[in-house]
Formats: structure tokens, C-alpha cells, sequence
């Protein structure tokens, strides 16, 4: 329909006529007429008066199908994860400013374009100045969100993102504001549904909720090793080890039968950073870590697109495919980079050892 025939229907079901109209507006009747005719649109400034008048949205009189409009919008959000979700974060970006470009107001592509830009300045996608930038919108998109959004989904991205953002500006009093208004632990969803359900869904639902402590806690001990206010590290060579063992205990506490699934990175990333520590301090088994990392890089590698479902008790019939990555190199490319990198590679080389695994690693890396 027009936008004629739209006024048309609206002001007949309201039972007005074209004078009536006129009148209510301000206007004369023959601006109604020419709009009615197609002939004239009225002023913008008219539009939400209009809207708020028949009780219909500025877009349903513009002839926006809502449901069409946000059934696209969806399309490009699930277009920009698929590409996205396999590092292609560059490409993801381009085309959720595309879908910004033809839906200004779309809070759902704001959320996911400010989530997309943070993965890119966090990776080697950002070159030169481009990570400052990125954070800047990021900064500009969520604040926006925040300032106009009535949702709560992009909200709490918004309020998610500007807590990582905030503080790489200076900005740690308004980070903390924003921190301090969230719900703490016991009120998120998988907390307060295991308060409803009965059966089944009670049960489904304390075993997210476990999971999600218990995931949370691997990435927390996995990072724990922060620098304190005197510039030193937190945790010494011998702590770190230990901390990062307890990653790994609690990895094979949720995947006790060995179907690691998404898991499987924390500890390719456990054994990695073993590798590491007991690397710059000489230990004599830091190849064994560095074996353990690139087998778990491997099976994942050749494997991670197959549709399983995880047999564990906490996990059990979940099923684990769709990993999302913020990289195009697969696990094996980006152990193989990091040993680059960080100059091991030579000295790993040179022992059959290390070639062994130098060269498996070298059989399997590949961009997705």
C-alpha cells in the first residue's frame, strides 16, 4: 500500500472524515486530499503526530512490513556470525554497516556491530591505528544504545562491551558505574531458573547453571595471572603452573569421559601457555606440553565442524558443532605463528622431538 491509501484506510476506520482530519492536524483538507492522492507527503514533523493519532508506528505508515524489516535485519545478523564466527571479522563488519546503512535505527545491528569491532581490535585483523578506532565506535555505538535502546538484549551488550572499552581510555569510573548496576551472579538467568522449574527442566537447568560456574572459573584461572600495582606479575613461574593445572582439572571435571567438544581450546591454550613458562625457565618436560598442545590443535582441527553430543554427566546429550573463532587460522596455523612469533621455532626444530611436532602441526594448518 501507498502511503495515500495507508492515511486513507486509518482515517475511514477511525471513522473521520477529510475535514476532521484537517482540523486535527492544523491543515487544510485539501493537503489530505493530495495526500490521500499520492499527489503530496506531508511534512516529517507530521509523521509522528500522525502515528500517535491512528496509534500505528511511523514506519507502518510509511509502508514499512515490520515483520519483513525485522526477518532482514535477522538475516544479515546471522549472515555477519556465520562469516564472522570464522574469523572473517573484517567481512562480518562490512556488511553489518551495509545493513546499518539501509536500517539506521536497528538497535539489534548496533549490538552486533559493536561486538564484531571489539573481536577485531582484539585480533591481528586491526592494523596500525585501526584498533584505537574500532574502540572509539564501539564506545559511540553502545552509548547510543544505551542513551535511546529500550531493549534489554542490546543493552546488556552494550553495557558488556563499554566495561572492556571504558577502562583502554581512562575511563574506569564510568565502567565501574556501569559494572556496579549489573545484577551480580546469583541473578543471572541459569541462577534464578533453577527457582522455577520442576522435573526435568529443573534438572536441565541446575546442570547449565553448574556449567556455566564452572566454565567461567577455566577462563578466570586461565588469566588469573594479571600484573599488580608494583608492575610484577601476580603469580610466580611455580604459582602460574599450578593455577593452570587447575584449569585443566576443572576441564576434566565437566568432560570426565574425554569429549572435550568446546573445551578443547582452554586447554589447547592451558598446555600452550605450560609450554611457554616452562620453556623460558629451561625445564627439560616443556616439549612434553608443547605435544599435548598441538595433538589437542590437531584433533581439533580435523574435527571441530563434526556434529557431536557430549556424554559427560554435566554435559550429557548437549551437542557441540557452530564453534565460533575470531581468527581465520585454524589452531594448528596459530600454534605454528605463535612458536614464529615468540622464537622457539628454531631451537624446537632442532630436535627430532620438536620437528615431529613441527611438521604434524605443519600437515594440518590452514585458514577456515
Amino acid at each position: 500500500m501507498t502511503f495515500g491509501q495507508i492515511i486513507k484506510k486509518l482515517r475511514h476506520e477511525a471513522d473521520m472524515t477529510q475535514e476532521q482530519l484537517a482540523e486535527t492536524l492544523s491543515i487544510s483538507a485539501q493537503a489530505i486530499s493530495r495526500w490521500e492522492n499520492d499527489v503530496a507527503m506531508p511534512d516529517i514533523s507530521l509523521l509522528p503526530v500522525l502515528a500517535n493519532l491512528f496509534e500505528v508506528t511511523t514506519d507502518y505508515l510509511l509502508g514499512v512490513d515490520i515483520s519483513q524489516k525485522e526477518e532482514k535485519i535477522q538475516k544479515i545478523i546471522n549472515s555477519s556470525r556465520e562469516i564472522g564466527g570464522k574469523g572473517y571479522l573484517t567481512e562480518a563488519i562490512e556488511m553489518l554497516r551495509a545493513g546499518l546503512t539501509e536500517y539506521p535505527g536497528s538497535y539489534e545491528l548496533m549490538d552486533e556491530l559493536a561486538g564484531k569491532l571489539w573481536l577485531c581490535s582484539c585480533s591481528n585483523k586491526a592494523v596500525g591505528n585501526e584498533q584505537n578506532e574500532f574502540r572509539k565506535e564501539v564506545v559511540m555505538l553502545c552509548e547510543n544504545i544505551l542513551a535511546n535502546c529500550t531493549k534489554e538484549g542490546p543493552r546488556q551488550g552494550a553495557v558488556q562491551l563499554l566495561c572492556y572499552v571504558y577502562p583502554m581510555f581512562g575511563e574506569f569510573e564510568k565502567a565501574e558505574k556501569l559494572a556496579d548496576n549489573m545484577p551480580n551472579i546469583y541473578l543471572t538467568n541459569t541462577a534464578l531458573l533453577t527457582h522455577i522449574y520442576k522435573g526435568d527442566k529443573l534438572y536441565k537447568s541446575k546442570r547449565d547453571h553448574i556449567t556455566l560456574l564452572i566454565s567461567s572459573a577455566i577462563g578466570a584461572l586461565l588469566r588469573l595471572n594479571t600484573t599488580m600495582d608494583n608492575g610484577k606479575a601476580a603469580l610466580n613461574e611455580e604459582e602460574s603452573i599450578k593455577v593452570i593445572e587447575k584449569a585443566l582439572a576443572l576441564i576434566d571435571i565437566l568432560c570426565e569421559d574425554g569429549d572435550y567438544g568446546e573445551y578443547a581450546l582452554d586447554r589447547c591454550e592451558a598446555y600452550t601457555d605450560l609450554f611457554k613458562i616452562k620453556q623460558k625457565s629451561g625445564m627439560s618436560d616443556a616439549i612434553e606440553e608443547l605435544e599435548k598442545a598441538a595433538q589437542i590443535a590437531t584433533d581439533f582441527d580435523s574435527s571441530y565442524n563434526e556434529r557431536k553430543t557430549h556424554t559427560s554427566i554435566l554435559l550429557r546429550g548437549d551437542e557441540y558443532d557452530g564453534f565460533s573463532f575470531s581468527q581465520t587460522e585454524n589452531e594448528s596455523l596459530c600454534l605454528l605463528n605463535m612458536l614464529k612469533d615468540k622464537g622457539y621455532l628454531t631451537e624446537i626444530e632442532s630436535t627430532e622431538r620438536g620437528l615431529k611436532i613441527i611438521q604434524n602441526l605443519e600437515k594440518y594448518a590452514s585458514h577456515r
